[in-house]
């Protein structure tokens, strides 16, 4: 965790298939984990904010909140069947006007 006032920053690796097809993914906190619900297409460097799990700096104040970045493990062997199947899924995206 890094800290920027009353929020935590924290970057999450998540696998390609989580990024492209959305799904929840357990992130780290303060005071044990959270479940984050990542939506279909999520970006590598995209933030979320999850409200009230950041820090308080005295007992006046609200919880900040905590930013997750999200990092995207892209695999750098495969197996002949994996990029066989990529090599498909790039034919039919590019084909399909949506990449």
């Amino acid at each position: 965790f890094t800290m920027k006032g009353h929020n935590l920053h924290c970057k999450v690796t998540v696998p390609l298939t989580t990024a492209i097809l959305g799904g929840r993914v357990d992130v780290p906190t303060f005071d044990g984990k959270a479940v984050l619900t990542l939506p279909p297409g999520t970006q590598p460097g995209q933030k979320f904010r999850l409200q009230g799990k950041g820090v308080k700096k005295n007992k006046t104040e609200n919880y900040g909140d905590e930013i997750i970045e999200i990092a995207v493990n892209i695999p750098k062997k495969l197996t002949p069947e994996a990029k066989k199947l990529v090599e498909k899924l790039d034919a039919v995206i590019y084909r399909s006007g949506k990449r």
